[in-house]
């Protein structure tokens, strides 16, 4: 399978009826109107369009634009531990996670994400190495 970096998404032909480009300055202010706009959005800002290590894709129609979309790339982990050795556990996490965010953030990854139900993970990643609840996601598998 193929991997493209965001740049290189912005030479593959859309099919349909939309055309894209790439995010320039000049959008900004479209961008801060929609968001003024939009009730769920307002107390954002068009900065987010242009942060470091992230890529925005502008969606147009025969109108002109109709989506801007924010590309970031983010981690997902699913950690094994070792059976009974919770201090162990407790020692070694912190600096693996500290090894993994180094490592990530060299590569433009803007986040990392974890899926769990174990109380004491959850409560020690939170606690100790940053992490918090983000109810309003939703994922999809590509």
């Amino acid at each position: 399978m193929e991997t493209l970096a965001p740049q290189q998404i912005l030479c593959k032909p859309v099919t349909g009826k939309l055309t894209l480009r790439a995010l320039n300055e000049s959008d900004r202010a479209t961008i801060a109107q929609w968001m003024a706009a939009d009730e769920f959005h307002k107390e954002f800002s068009p900065d987010i369009f242009y942060q470091g290590a992230t890529e925005t894709i502008v969606f147009e129609d025969a109108r002109g634009p109709i989506l801007f979309v924010n590309l970031s790339r983010a981690l997902r982990a699913f950690v094994q531990f070792a059976p009974n050795e919770a201090e162990r556990t407790r020692v070694a996490l912190p600096e693996a996670f500290a090894f993994v965010k180094g490592e990530a953030r060299k590569t433009l990854f803007r986040e990392m994400l974890f899926e769990s139900v174990a109380p004491a993970l959850i409560a020690f990643c939170k606690k100790h190495l940053g992490f918090r609840k983000s109810p309003n996601e939703f994922k999809a598998y590509l």
